[in-house]
């Protein structure tokens, strides 16, 4: 079973976790931390639970987003309603909410991927995390995009 905590989250006590999560630094390490996680399982041959590590790492780069404004969220539903808000980063929202449902069959419903899926996935997460690289960046403006969407 592949684990989705990282040391520096379990080596700190609770109110220093709570100053690491108005960061979005350390929502950026989070989520490279995450991405080479998947990257590990894939080749390990663990599709599924790499997607949910792809997830995970998708949602971090998203709070970093959020977090650089101010906002930060504490549910899932909060964070899509933060992130439909937020002019640039809500064009990924749909691709996120894709991460997020392939986490969940994978966690909860005991789903399978194989290679091909796990390349579609990898694809959805690069447009992610491109979408907010360039959102971080101030590269993007509303409703604007180089991925051919």
């Amino acid at each position: 079973m592949a684990t989705i905590t990282t040391k520096t989250r379990t080596s700190v006590s609770k109110q220093e976790e709570t100053q690491l999560q108005t960061d979005p630094n350390w929502h950026q390490q989070e989520a490279m931390a995450n991405k080479q996680r998947a990257d590990d399982l894939f080749q390990k041959g663990d599709h599924g639970w790499a997607v949910v590590l792809l997830f995970y790492a998708a949602l971090h780069q998203f709070d970093a987003v959020l977090g650089e404004g101010g906002v930060q969220t504490n549910s899932h539903e909060a964070q899509d309603e933060a992130i439909a808000a937020h002019p640039q980063s809500r064009i990924a929202l749909a691709d996120y909410q894709l991460l997020r449902s392939a986490s969940i069959a994978v966690r909860y419903q005991g789903a399978t991927l194989g290679y091909k899926g796990w390349q579609w996935y990898q694809t959805i997460y690069d447009r992610v995390a491109t979408i907010v690289l360039g959102t971080r960046q101030g590269c993007l403006v509303e409703g604007e995009s180089d991925l051919g969407d």
